[in-house]
């Protein structure tokens, strides 16, 4: 918890500088939003020094989708110096479902800020210039190592986004037009995708050769054929039963077999990569290390296929971002492969949208303080009242969200590992509370299992439990009619509300000092200049010099009250964002439950 504060409150704390000194890239472009890109590890034990992100928009990070050209011709992503272009390219932008995939080449420069275990890289992106022209550089996205880079697009298939045009040799499965990121290839059990015999794909000692790609298996228990690599130093990768079982051999003698724990789970999306080298051979999943092996030394031009293979029939899934690079990539680089490309990812934080205008500082600042008058001062302390109050509520809030994203993503991991018992997690959580008040001095020894206590999904699926048992009581053959699912559902419904209300609690303050808070500043800037113009009537000394300490004194009550304003409105929108997520998460979560449901007991 107190990483990822700190994480948050360095990317504060950074947009703030930014947005403060930041000069502008180019005056035909009317708007630019601040990213903030996690790039720690890229640069420093790895040869690369940039990285390929996928920044991923959405209604829920980006509300301005109908101010872009219709297929993003107008965006332009710029380094932190708001003078260098960046490569990138478009996988996908729709502004009627309001989701755009961008691959942006994010250099590490010497403005990269490293806070704690944190490092991170500002960007700019631009938009709202009707009259720009595409500048898409699709291969020089990726850097000269980078030899396949296969998206799976719906209709062009896999083909290689790179400058190399590695094309497949074969691919023998289907296109879907949905997948983690956008198409995903489908594989069957006699399916392949051969990668094409290419110089750049040859690999030698000095540079060795790296692999990854997201593959989400139907079937895990079966044993099924991943990956395969053929010449003199042969390898081979099979899952078997949620385990990957690598073998390596060279000459037509093995060297190592290898079978790792289980790591694959049945319509989950994992992140396998593989990193070759002299020394060592390591295997990726999801951006950790599960094998290590002896390293080839021997320069080869590999066969590389994915699925199936003469030995061995290949799996039935899904597979996505096929790449291939020959030199042995760092393992920071799967570890932000996997974190940048997986769902929910937070790698890119995105700052507020601004646009072109500037502003300057204030001169005479303490002058203008000692002018202000007792009415003046009042309006200020009731400012700094709201202000508190105000940061309070935010930062509970964050900390809210934050417990209840990690619980969701603990409880959705055990609700998706259920297989015949649905309601095993909610009798788990019943048997021990009753062991709890059968034996509290137990409890408090050893302590107790935290129910996913700040999970609204598990709260939803207690409620889901509840009404399916008391079904099932009614119900003579053990099966639910529709009328029950109708029932359950409105259940559901009513828990989904009481759980929005939980996440909008306190919301109130925020927006009573986003309005609030300028109207009381002016009311003392009102106050203010007729308290002044009313001296100036008594003294009867009107010049320059009586009437302006006094309105610029007065003026201090609005500008306050745009600071306890400002910040709020910033809080408001990205915790309604948050909030908004969560929220699609429990409607979403709420029809998968009542679609296992149906499908366990209809």
């Amino acid at each position: 918890m107190m990483k990822n504060v700190t994480k948050y409150f360095s990317f504060f704390i950074l947009f703030i500088s930014a947005e403060t000194f930041a000069e502008w890239w180019h005056d035909d472009w009317k708007f630019h939003k601040a990213l903030q890109v996690d790039i720690s590890g890229i640069g420093e034990a790895d040869a690369a020094d940039r990285f390929p992100v996928l920044v991923k928009l959405s209604g829920g990070n980006f509300s301005y989708f109908m101010d872009v050209l219709p297929k993003g011709e107008d965006l332009r992503f710029i380094a932190a110096d708001q003078q260098t272009p960046l490569k990138y390219h478009i996988e996908k932008y729709d502004p009627l479902t309001e989701i755009a995939l961008i691959w942006v080449q994010v250099p590490k420069t010497g403005q990269a800020v490293t806070t704690g275990p944190v490092t991170t890289e500002t960007i700019y992106m631009y938009y709202g210039n009707q009259e720009a022209v595409s500048a898409e550089d699709i291969a020089g996205v990726y850097d000269v190592n980078q030899a396949i880079v296969y998206h799976f697009d719906a209709v062009a298939g896999p083909r290689d986004a790179t400058a190399y045009e590695n094309h497949p040799a074969a691919f023998s499965g289907e296109l879907l037009a949905a997948g983690l990121i956008n198409g995903a290839g489908r594989f069957d059990a006699s399916s392949v995708l051969q990668l094409p015999n290419s110089p750049t794909l040859e690999y030698q000692a000095e540079q060795g050769l790296s692999l990854s790609f997201w593959l989400n298996l139907d079937r895990v228990d079966d044993v099924a054929r991943l990956l395969s690599i053929t010449g003199p130093s042969a390898m081979s990768i099979d899952n078997e039963a949620g385990a990957l079982r690598v073998v390596m051999g060279a000459n037509g003698n093995e060297l190592a077999n290898e079978v790792t724990p289980v790591l694959l789970s049945n319509g989950v999306w994992h992140h396998l990569g593989l990193s070759i080298g002299p020394e060592q051979t390591i295997v990726y999943v999801d951006g950790k290390v599960a094998a290590s092996l002896p390293g080839v030394s021997a320069p080869m031009a590999p066969s590389i296929a994915v699925g199936y293979s003469p030995e061995q029939s290949g799996f039935v899934g899904n597979v996505d971002e096929f790449q291939v690079s020959n030199v042995q990539r760092h393992r920071s680089w799967f570890r932000r492969s996997y974190e940048n490309q997986a769902m929910g990812s937070d790698i890119v934080i995105f700052g507020e949208d601004q646009s072109a205008e500037s502003g300057g500082s204030d001169s005479y600042f303490t002058s203008i303080l000692s002018n202000v008058s007792v009415d003046g001062w009042t309006v200020i302390f009731l400012l700094g009242i709201m202000a508190a109050a105000s940061f309070v509520v935010a930062l509970g809030k964050v900390f809210m969200l934050s417990r209840v994203k990690k619980d969701n993503v603990k409880f959705l991991n055990a609700f998706r590992n259920l297989t015949d018992d649905l309601g095993a997690l909610d009798r788990d959580d019943r048997e021990e509370e009753v062991a709890l008040q059968e034996s509290p001095f137990m409890g408090a020894i050893f302590g107790s299992h935290d129910h996913f206590q700040s999970s609204n999904l598990y709260h939803l699926y207690h409620v889901g439990m509840h009404e399916l048992n008391q079904r099932l009581v009614s119900s003579s053959n053990g099966e639910l009619s529709a009328q029950n699912i109708a029932a359950a559902r409105a259940a559901l419904d009513a828990a989904f509300v009481r759980e929005q209300q939980k996440l909008n609690k306190s919301m109130v303050m925020l927006t009573i000092a986003i309005s609030g808070g300028p109207f009381l500043g002016l009311l003392g800037t009102v106050l203010g200049v007729m308290i002044t113009f009313a001296a100036i009537a008594i003294s009867g000394d009107v010049n320059i010099n009586a009437i302006a300490p006094g309105v610029s004194a007065a003026l201090m009550t609005t500008v306050a009250g745009l600071i306890v304003a400002i910040p709020a409105l910033f809080a408001y929108n990205y915790l309604s964002t948050r909030i908004k997520d969560i929220t699609i998460d429990m409607r979403v979560f709420a029809d998968e439950l009542l679609a296992r449901i149906a499908e366990y007991h209809c």
